[in-house]
């Protein structure tokens, strides 16, 4: 991460000890450490933050994407289904029992009782 090496580190030990002392450098390591390990955990957090925004926009634009093709094909289905388009030849005049259709239909009798 940081592109320090092994020969980095000893350097940095060997002026912390010089500076702090053999009794104070134990506790100041520690004490890095910790912010260390927070400030990790805050960058991890960002990140996930980051990446559940992304996924969230995203949804946004598929949840409209198909809102706008509902649009779309409810208004090709409000102009197939315009009544002006019916002509009056297309429709059945009369709707009767008695027609060849409803004779066609209806089951033949037989012998075999109904149950």
């Amino acid at each position: 991460m940081f592109d320090i090496g092994f020969w980095e580190l000893v350097l940095c030990a060997v002026i912390g000890l010089i500076v702090l002392g053999p009794e104070r450098l134990p506790k100041a390591i520690r004490a890095l450490m910790r912010w260390v390990y927070m400030l990790r955990s805050m960058a991890n957090q960002v990140k996930d933050d980051l990446e559940k925004e992304i996924q969230l926009k995203e949804l946004r634009e598929e949840v409209e994407k198909a809102r706008q093709a509902g649009y779309t094909i409810g208004g090709q289905l409000k102009d197939s289904l315009n009544p002006q388009d019916i002509h009056p030849q297309d429709t059945p005049t009369s709707v009767s029992p008695d027609s060849q259709e409803a004779k066609e239909l209806t089951p033949k009798d037989s012998d075999e009782p109904r149950s």
